[in-house]
């Protein structure tokens, strides 16, 4: 049942002692009034019922009045009250939404924990000697470990500083496009060598993985430049194939110019334009085993599940209408705080790389094709999941492998380079 607030109980008890007011003035008023009226009548029958009939047109009004304030402080206090309702029901109403979403939001956290959990990755030990089995976050840190060993040996592969060695001329200009967006310091070449390394480290560079590859490499990079680049990197076997893996390590002590004639042999040999007895001794020892398993099986299976869920709990979270941002930011702390230094190394990783570029730089999001100019730009602001959330606030450091946080994402706050 409805409670009256204070305000509507103060209405009532002003109204009331207004009431009172008014009859006692009135009374006070009537005495004045009548008291002379009778005194100088002559107590005749005539001027006993003049007197009634002013009496009654002097009480009437002053009774009448009270009457309709009452009357109207009734009507008044009950409209109050039906509008209270209405904004009760309201509020029940969006605490009830906002339950809801608090109960689906900590349940999708709760699925985010079985992912990182169920995941598992084995792998050569060279420190032991043996294969060994890593669980969970541990996983992340052996993931992050390839990239860097796969981005240093893709940009060992060039050190052309010309673009168009590397870039199909149309999709340079969109890469270009893209980095003045993002931020005009960053070097072209570093952008696409990360998102080179990390596709490479993502599908692997099994006949599958190279399918793949090429298909996503065919109108972006210069041809040669990649069937090279992606024979050059199959050459890695895994570590466990202790003389192939010397061989390669043999391969890196080798001057650039050095490993290009090899390399260049290979290539060739691979095409079909050199006969066997045109490759060397030396880049015979190099040929490929088709049989043998690569260095770089690929993350495909373990990592697109993991991302895919994430970007799923932040969009949820960016697209809740009934929480201002300073509650969406405390939710998503709660799910960052989830979140390892290793994983946050891959996000930031996958975010600026072709495979996930949705968490910060592209609006890829439902509905934003029927807005235009401020609206959509400050639709397209609410779903920078990297800046909004901090997501990656935690990494250590200013750079990675040289390559800068910071400029990347100029307003996310790192806790190595403030007191955020």
């Amino acid at each position: 049942m409805h409670q009256k607030t204070t305000k509507e109980n103060e209405a009532i008890k002003f109204g009331a002692r207004l009431s009172v007011l008014y009859v006692i003035l009135g009374v006070l008023g009537f005495a004045l009034i009548m008291l002379p009226m009778l005194y100088y009548s002559n107590s005749k029958l005539e001027n006993v019922g003049i007197i009634g009939d002013t009496v009654g047109g002097i009480l009437n009004p002053i009774f009448a009045v009270p009457a309709t304030i009452l009357t109207f402080l009734a009507f008044w206090v009950q409209y109050k009250a039906n509008e209270q309702q209405k904004l009760d029901l309201k509020d029940q109403r969006i605490r009830e939404l906002i339950g809801r979403f608090e109960d689906r939001f900590f349940e999708m956290i709760n699925i985010h924990r079985e992912n990182v959990n169920q995941i598992n990755y084995t792998k050569y030990d060279a420190e032991n000697g043996k294969m060994s089995t890593s669980e969970n976050r541990k996983v992340y840190k052996l993931i992050f470990q390839e990239f860097n060993e796969c981005l240093f040996e893709v940009r060992r592969f060039s050190n052309s500083v010309n673009p168009y060695d590397y870039l199909h001329p149309v999709h340079k200009l969109k890469l270009q496009s893209l980095i003045n967006k993002i931020n005009p310091k960053l070097d072209i070449i570093e952008f696409l060598t990360i998102d080179i390394a990390y596709s490479i480290v993502f599908y692997g560079l099994s006949e599958e993985g190279e399918n793949i590859l090429r298909v996503l490499f065919q109108n972006k990079y210069n041809n040669t430049y990649y069937y090279k680049l992606i024979k050059y990197m199959q050459l890695k076997p895994k570590r466990e194939r202790k003389i192939l893996f010397k061989r390669w390590e043999e391969l890196h002590t080798l001057t650039h110019e050095n490993r290009i004639l090899i390399l260049n042999q290979l290539y060739n040999y691979n095409k079909g334009k050199n006969p066997v007895k045109e490759i060397t001794e030396e880049a015979e020892n190099y040929l490929i085993e088709k049989k043998y398993s690569k260095y770089y099986g690929g993350h495909q299976h373990r990592l697109s599940h993991y991302f895919r869920h994430l970007f799923q709990c932040y969009k949820y979270l960016s697209n809740q209408t009934l929480i201002d941002r300073t509650d969406k930011y405390f939710y998503g702390k709660i799910l960052r705080a989830q979140i390892s230094t290793y994983e946050q190394a891959l996000i930031f990783i996958n975010s600026i790389t072709n495979l996930g570029m949705e968490w910060e730089y592209t609006s890829k999001y439902d509905n934003l094709e029927n807005l235009h100019g401020d609206e959509l730009i400050q639709k397209q602001k609410e779903f920078k999941f990297i800046t909004n959330y901090q997501l990656i606030k935690n990494l250590p450091g200013s750079h990675q492998m040289g390559i800068k946080y910071n400029i990347y994402y100029p307003e996310v706050k790192f806790e190595s380079l403030s007191n955020y």
